[in-house]
């Protein structure tokens, strides 16, 4: 047999007596009574069921009484039994077979007030008994619920089934908006016309109740059934509210709250259609409810933050991974914007110079914004400046009405209204900005706030990290290079100084020995102590070869060419410069001493006569091409080594320096054959 409460419990009474009947009537709720004349009409009406007291007129036979207890004893032995007026003195027996778990409380004909009070008894305590089986079938149903959803639609369910009144929806408040909307409700409240799909906060009765988390009652009047009820605020229907419909109105209802998640709303077209014991029942149905639904928000919580504490790993372990920042950002701000369901994520660079901030990355945002859009750093009013001066996060739930600052062009262009922004890096020496941000008005979770500043500092990390690795390459780097600067100039002492230095020992003996002023022996020492000066000038030059960036400016290769020219001995070499040869990223003493080499190495390897041409390359850049003997395509590549020479007088060091101050420079160079068979060395940035 189906529970419900609404009709319940009911009374019939048997037999012909009007009294007892018209006062029960009266004092009781004429939907719950029932009256039947002859028994064989009561045993058709237990049959239907329902019946929770049984009214006996004193003028129903001792035999017909028999048969009611009888089928009493059988099919419902918890149905109470009263009697009133006759003389009948049956004691619930009868011939020893039919027994009551209790004996029926018999009235006399003139104890109807009597008679009135002990039926009102029964009826209460049968109501609460059928408001605990209710609340027994509804709870387990609420808590195998697994998703708020499922929760709604349970709760709709056992409210209209159980008190028979199908208007019956829940409502979610939803904070970005600031009004309810429908998650459950009934066909019969569809059907029964235009419910709105959104319910405003302001206005309304159901922000009241979700406001104050007080229950409210409305009715046509105050002087209602349901104003007995404990904490229960009843007041007059206003028409002008959003649950009232002109066209099919509701004159009586309860709107209950279900904490932070909305409300219960259960509305009647009739007045006065709701009772104590309902209110007794829509508050313990309402409570398994919040119950269930802070069940299953404490289980998405959880979720929700194993899901931020595996982004969290999985960030730090890319950040580990790879070598690549832009990565890792684009990731970031990805996950930020899906986990916490936000419309915009971005990352901002605070450029050099701290006065603006750049959009790196982000997701949300309009086409052409990312990699384009700039924010000021240093507006008093500024969010990003607000931002860049405190160590935790800032959380802004409406931009509009915001007091410490106004949000930038890129934010209101954008209608952001709520989101979180907080610093990449110390407070000391910033990296940017990690923000979130949504279009409504948003109040975020604590945990959310701390998620955002813990990939903050991932990306943080993340960036120092890349920085250091950075740092520790060009540290290994410059070590190689004092290495190979170390090794070459030991092997200049220990090789090509001691040398000539030997030569020179050795004639200086001989000068000695033989006490001759022999011009041989001093010109022999001179070349040697010449060639000891070159080699030093060399080492030094390919030594000191190292060039800061920063120092990098536009020179004019034609005239530093024709300078280089007029410092080296060309003998009757020939210098041609093109007229169209422009400037390139250098600094002026070292492409001048590049370009000295290149031309030295000319004129020693080709000859007094050579000639030299300098010409400007099509892809940019120029080349230096001499008309000598050449080299053989082989000996391009080795050509810059340390100490390739094709002369014993050379110091096979000059194409070194060359290439080396052309790598600090930034260029290449290449070594290929001229149009008249000579060298041509190709610079290009």
């Amino acid at each position: 047999m189906e529970t419900d409460l609404r009709g319940l419990p009911d009374v019939l009474i048997v037999g012909a007596n009007t009294d007892g009947r018209d006062a029960l009537e009266n004092c009781l709720s004429s939907d719950g009574i029932d009256h039947e004349r002859r028994v064989e009409g009561a045993l058709d009406r237990l049959e239907g069921g329902g019946v929770d007291c049984l009214v006996v007129d004193g003028c129903v036979s001792e035999h017909d009484q028999a048969a009611l207890l009888e089928w009493l004893q059988v099919n419902d032995p918890s149905c109470a039994v009263v009697r009133y007026g006759g003389s009948h003195t049956t004691t619930g027996k009868t011939d020893g077979s039919i027994e009551l778990p209790y004996e029926p409380v018999t009235f006399p004909s003139h104890a109807v007030d009597a008679l009135v009070e002990h039926v009102e008894r029964v009826v209460a305590r049968r109501r609460r008994e059928a408001i605990l089986r209710a609340i027994q079938t509804a709870t387990p149903i609420l808590f195998r619920a697994s998703t708020p959803l499922e929760i709604a639609e349970a709760t709709v369910e056992s409210a209209s089934t159980l008190l028979e009144q199908p208007l019956t929806t829940v409502f979610r408040y939803d904070e970005r908006a600031s009004h309810f909307e429908v998650v459950a409700t009934t066909d019969e409240r569809e059907a029964h016309g235009g419910i709105p799909p959104v319910i405003p906060f302001d206005g309304s009765l159901a922000g009241t109740a979700f406001g104050t988390q007080n229950p409210i009652g409305f009715d046509e009047s105050t002087d209602t059934p349901m104003a007995d009820a404990d904490g229960l605020e009843v007041c007059r229907i206003d028409e002008s509210d959003v649950l009232s419909d002109p066209a099919n109105p509701m004159s009586s209802g309860l709107i209950w709250p279900l904490s932070t998640y909305g409300v219960l709303g259960i509305v009647a077209t009739e007045p006065q259609a709701f009772t104590v014991d309902d209110v007794r029942f829509v508050r313990i149905l309402a409570e398994n409810a919040t119950a269930a639904l802070e069940r299953t928000e404490r289980e998405r919580e959880l979720e929700q933050r194993a899901t931020q504490q595996q982004v969290v790993a999985d960030l730090g372990q890319l950040a580990l991974e790879s070598d690549h920042i832009d990565e890792l950002m684009d990731e970031a701000v990805s996950q930020v914007a899906t986990i916490l369901d936000s419309e915009y994520a971005k990352v901002l660079d605070l450029e050099e110079g701290g006065e603006e901030l750049a959009l790196r990355h982000g997701v949300g945002w309009d086409d052409g914004v990312v990699g384009e859009a700039t924010v000021s750093a240093t507006d008093a009013d500024s969010q990003a400046s607000y931002t860049l001066l405190h160590n935790q996060p800032i959380v802004v739930e409406d931009l509009e009405s915001e007091p410490r600052f106004n949000g930038p062009e890129l934010l209101t262009s954008h209608e952001v209204r709520s989101g979180v922004s907080t610093i990449i890096g110390p407070l000391d020496d910033p990296w940017g900005i990690l923000g979130v941000h949504d279009h409504d008005r948003r109040t975020f979770a604590e945990e959310d706030v701390r998620f955002v500043k813990t990939i903050a500092t991932v990306l943080a990390a993340a960036i120092e990290r890349h920085q250091y690795q950075r740092e520790l390459e060009q540290l290994v780097t410059d070590l190689r290079t004092s290495n190979e600067h170390l090794e070459m100039f030991s092997a200049i002492v220990s090789h090509d100084l001691r040398n000539p230095l030997s030569v020179a020992k050795g004639n200086l003996e001989l000068h000695k020995e033989t006490g001759v002023s022999d011009n041989e022996y001093l010109e022999a020492i001179e070349e040697s102590l010449e060639r000891m000066d070159d080699l030093i000038d060399d080492v030094l030059t390919l030594v000191r070869a190292d060039i800061d960036e920063a120092a990098l400016e536009w020179v004019a290769v034609g005239t530093t060419a024709e300078r280089a020219w007029e410092t080296v001995d060309t003998a009757d070499a020939s210098l041609e410069l093109s007229s169209d040869l422009g400037s390139v990223r250098a600094t002026p003493g070292p492409f001048r001493e590049l370009l000295e080499n290149v031309f030295d190495n000319a004129v020693i390897h080709g000859g007094d006569s050579v000639t030299v041409r300098v010409e400007p390359l099509q892809s940019g850049g120029f080349s230096v091409t001499d008309d000598g003997p050449g080299v053989p395509p082989e000996e391009y590549e080795r050509i810059f080594e340390y100490g390739h020479s094709a002369r014993t007088e050379g110091t096979g060091l000059g194409l070194a320096i060359v290439e080396r101050v052309a790598d600090a420079f930034g260029w290449t160079v290449d070594a290929t054959g001229g149009a008249d068979g000579g060298l041509r060395l190709e610079f290009r940035p």
